[in-house]
């Protein structure tokens, strides 16, 4: 079975071949397209640093917006295409003159539902990583506690290498 997925940004952006895709879960066209959808990346990510002085000096209007972590504007990437970020980071440190003030701007594709999704899965992972940390542990104390009790009563609780 075979499908083909073209992104609409295609003739903005170029066309850029992917690595083929053979995967035995896919019983239709249908669903590999959809997975191929899901897979490309077709909006470009950018994150970009600029020294403080310099964003001001070439930032139109900048004293009439509130420049925070959080708010959002648009850069125009090499194919003239302007690109939705939102600052990312402020470094300001007025207590040092050695920390160069700047400003970071970036994008991703991810919304808050997203960003939830993966955080709980993230939770859901960490509980099952400790559980199982949980049980090797109590696992391993039995084990030593029983070694430990053998030394005391003389019992022989499994062969030795040595």
């Amino acid at each position: 079975m075979t499908a083909e997925y073209t992104s609409p940004l295609a003739d903005k952006f170029g066309i850029i071949d992917a690595d083929s895709v053979s995967d035995e879960r896919f019983t239709s066209s249908a669903s590999l397209k959809d997975y191929l959808k899901k897979q490309i990346k077709d909006y470009p990510e950018v994150q970009y640093t600029i020294e403080w002085a310099d964003f001001s000096k070439n930032a139109k209007y900048h004293n009439l917006n509130d420049i925070k972590v959080g708010n959002n504007g648009y850069l125009k990437d090499r194919y003239g295409t302007d690109v939705s970020v939102r600052i990312t980071e402020l470094v300001y440190n007025p207590q040092s003159s050695t920390v160069t003030p700047q400003i970071t701007f970036g994008n991703k594709l991810f919304n808050l539902t997203t960003w939830s999704k993966a955080i709980t899965k993230a939770n859901n992972d960490n509980s099952k990583l400790s559980n199982k940390f949980n049980q090797d542990l109590t696992a391993v104390e039995s084990i030593a506690n029983s070694a430990y009790d053998s030394r005391l009563f003389g019992e022989v609780v499994g062969k030795s290498e040595y």
